[in-house]
């Protein structure tokens, strides 16, 4: 068996710990989501929804916002360059994302269906849809941030303009 170079084991490393980070924030989203939807829809979540006050909702977005600077904050803590902190960001959020479905599915039984629909994210304004479509991206951010971690510490590597 081929033994991993230092770089390939804390590449390695880095990965289970950035999972582990991912799986764990995905169980408190989804805990706050159980407590919501026991307050809000305690007959069942389903469409038209009822709405939050102003307040909760205000609460919520915050949450989300929140959310994000948690993964960008430990992306930003765990690389150097700009491209690889990005691609940090993606799996981080991507893992998260299908933990989050995960521990929704063993915590209170729901996702019964991938076309079952979610609000899936408050920011900028509500995003509703069927869930496969977040995993779905979800899965190819969780292989692509990696990928592009991988390919921006190559030398000659390809750097996408700013734009990009």
């Amino acid at each position: 068996m081929k033994e991993l170079s230092r770089k390939d084991h804390q590449f390695r490393n880095l990965l289970i710990a950035l999972s582990t980070f991912a799986v764990a924030i995905a169980y408190i989203e989804a805990a706050v989501v159980v407590y919501l939807r026991e307050l809000y829809y305690a007959e069942g979540f389903a469409f038209p929804l009822k709405l939050m006050s102003e307040s909760i909702l205000s609460v919520e977005v915050g949450r989300e916002l929140a959310t994000i600077i948690l993964l960008a904050s430990i992306s930003f803590a765990v690389a150097k360059k700009r491209w690889e902190r990005f691609g940090w960001f993606l799996f981080l959020f991507g893992a998260w994302d299908v933990w989050y479905y995960i521990w929704l599915k063993l915590t209170i039984g729901w996702l019964l269906s991938f076309t079952d629909w979610d609000v899936l994210f408050l920011i900028p304004i509500p995003w509703i849809g069927p869930v496969i479509a977040p995993l779905s991206v979800a899965l190819s951010m969780i292989i692509i941030g990696p990928w592009i971690v991988r390919e921006d510490s190559m030398p000659g590597s390809y750097r996408p303009g700013l734009l990009a």
